[in-house]
């Protein structure tokens, strides 16, 4: 038997995402160590490396001093004042559509897409065609029956290598591509393989979401 996963796809709603698509990402920075004129860092939850004063790291993120016991960063133009065992919050702040969804720019795979924060996916989901354009060889993927509001659709569970909303970045992410024309999936869902691992907390139209540490 084919195992099911469930998705929910508002589709009369998501040909108006366009005009309430943001983008607004930037690199979380983790202090390991601080020494004079330098820092060791993990970057989006990297590998530790070491950073002068002065350097700029592939993810935009500068060591623009050191200050007694912390490192002076710069990141997308907001300086971030950094003791050993601190880092930046990965989160992000999102604004809902007259209708009450939350449309974005994400990355997936390195790779801005038009996406929508859904609840009701289990996976980080995307359609085939978005898929063979990033590369993903998804029919290697585990064969499952996704349940959407148009019926039931073939999908292959798939891993993605990242997953980026807003300032949140989740590597190795569960994800499913399926066998869907883009007009019957335009957009990314942005499942609970990634929002079991934020915090969601909503005020008005208003959602921030925050990466959890653990």
């Amino acid at each position: 038997m084919i195992p099911a996963m469930r998705y929910c796809l508002p589709i009369a709603a998501l040909f108006a995402a366009c005009a309430f698509l943001g983008t607004a990402w930037a690199a979380s920075v983790y202090v390991v160590e601080v020494s004079f004129s330098r820092a060791d860092v993990k970057i989006d939850g990297g590998e530790r490396r070491t950073m002068w004063v002065g350097d700029s790291s592939p993810e935009g993120v500068t060591l623009r001093s050191i200050t007694d016991d912390a490192a002076v960063f710069e990141i997308r133009g907001r300086l971030w004042t950094l003791k050993p065992g601190q880092g930046t919050y990965s989160q992000t702040t999102l604004q809902a559509n007259p209708n009450g969804q939350f449309f974005l720019m994400a990355q997936i795979n390195g790779t801005p897409l038009p996406a929508l924060i859904d609840t009701g996916a289990t996976s980080v989901a995307m359609n085939s065609e978005d898929a063979n354009r990033l590369g993903i060889d998804y029919l290697r993927g585990r064969r499952v029956v996704a349940h959407t509001a148009n019926g039931p659709a073939t999908a292959y569970v798939v891993t993605l290598s990242t997953v980026q909303v807003g300032e949140i970045l989740m590597k190795d992410v569960p994800g499913s591509v399926l066998e869907v024309r883009p007009k019957e999936l335009p957009l990314v869902l942005i499942g609970m393989s990634f929002l079991r691992h934020v915090d969601m907390q909503r005020s008005g139209n208003t959602m921030m979401l925050q990466k959890r540490d653990y």
